[in-house]
Formats: structure tokens, sequence, C-alpha cells
């Protein structure tokens, strides 16, 4: 995963520094943060129109994201955060009985779709101004590059399992919508800890022959975090 990070760790310096610039230039208060998050993402596929010799993939996986972020502090109540995340999506396809020979149950099979990508979030935060713990609500595009796509077999007992790489079939980019609320506790001045709950609405056709029909991505996240005051 580190090797995918290294093309766009530059695009996440240029932004925290214009943020840095842009705190220095209102006296440094409230400052910077950085910010440490992930957790689990359910994760589902529209499934409009879509041609498939496994049938649709319109039931949800549990994958997982993460990554890190800047957050620029206007006053106490207004923050901007931009960050950089490495992110599974995708679906899978009803459950099918599997049989041997003599027709003797052996379990279930299933087939799965799996997107990576790279993720670039801009959330508009509007924080309560509580004390020691903070509600927050926020808004904002997530820009999505995608870094590799697959489609496997996957099952509950031992089946053969095969995996075909499908990123030439998919589109390079994921436009979102991303929007949700959560909780901060501030430890001391300088450490906070949180939780998000957002949802993620896929603009952008993921497939790229229409004739196989339209996929767009539905991801619900629960994160956890750990951020870091500069200043």
């Amino acid at each position: 995963m580190g090797s995918f990070l290294k093309p766009y760790i530059p695009i996440f310096f240029i932004l925290f520094t214009t943020l840095a610039e842009s705190s220095q230039n209102d006296g440094g208060k409230p400052g910077i943060q950085l910010k440490v998050s992930g957790g689990p993402n359910l994760s589902s596929l529209t499934h409009e129109n879509t041609i498939s010799s496994y049938g649709p993939y319109d039931k949800p996986i549990i994958t997982y994201s993460g990554g890190i972020a800047a957050v620029r502090s206007f006053r106490d109540i207004y923050h901007i955060e931009i960050g950089l995340r490495y992110s599974k999506a995708g679906a899978k396809t009803e459950e099918f009985t599997g049989t041997d020979e003599t027709a003797n149950i052996l379990g279930k099979f299933w087939f799965e779709k799996e997107l990576q990508f790279i993720e670039i979030p801009v959330r508009f935060i509007y924080q309560f101004n509580t004390k020691k713990v903070k509600p927050l609500i926020f808004i904002g595009p997530n820009i999505g590059l995608l870094v590799d796509a697959e489609q496997r077999l996957a099952s509950d007992y031992e089946l053969k399992s095969w995996n075909k790489n499908i990123k030439e079939k998919i589109n390079k980019l994921n436009l979102c919508a991303e929007f949700g609320a959560g909780l901060t506790y501030a430890m001391n001045e300088k450490m906070a800890v949180g939780m998000t709950v957002f949802y993620l609405y896929g603009l952008t056709n993921q497939v790229k022959n229409d004739s196989e029909g339209e996929q767009k991505t539905r991801d619900f996240r629960v994160f956890g975090s750990l951020s870091y005051s500069l200043y």
C-alpha cells in the first residue's frame, strides 16, 4: 500500500503547507491539527441495468478505509479538513448453493467485486462550541483515484477460488459527496480523540462500458480518530 501512496504524498504536502500559511497569516489561532483516522466500511454498488453472467452485485461487503488529514480551524466552530485516504469499496452477488456430483450440499459460494482507491476528501465542518466533548457535522466532496480493481470467487467451503483483474474496465475517477456527524473529546490542550459516522454517495459511473449498466459506489463508514494540535 505504501507504493500506492507515494505519488499522492506531494499533493497532501502542498495542501498542508497552504493551510499552515493561512493559519500563520491569521495569527496562528486556533491553528492546524494533524489527524489519523480509520475504520470499517459497509460498501455497496448500485446495479441499474447491470449485465453480468454472475447476477447483479447487489449485496454489500465490509471493507476498511483510513488515512491522514490536516484540519485548519477558523475561530472555534468552523473548520476545513483536507485528507489523504486509502479505501476499499465494492459489492457481492447473492449466495449460491454448491453441491458435489451426488447433489450433496457443500456450502455457499458467491462473486465479489472490489475497488481500491486513493481518496482526497475535503470537509467543511461545523463544530459546536461546548467543553471537552464537542459534536460536529460536516459535508464536502471526495475525489477517489482508482488504484486497482478485482473480481473474485469466494465461498464458505473448500472451493477453488479465482481472481480476475478488471482495472481496465473501471473508470479512474470516483467523485462522491461525503456527509456525516461525529464527536471529539479533548484529552488535553494538544490531543483529542474522536468518532465520526458518515456516508459517501458516489456520483460517477464506475463502469467504462455503458452497455454493462451503471454502477456507483455507496459507502457507510464509522471512523475513530486521533488528533494532534501543532499550534
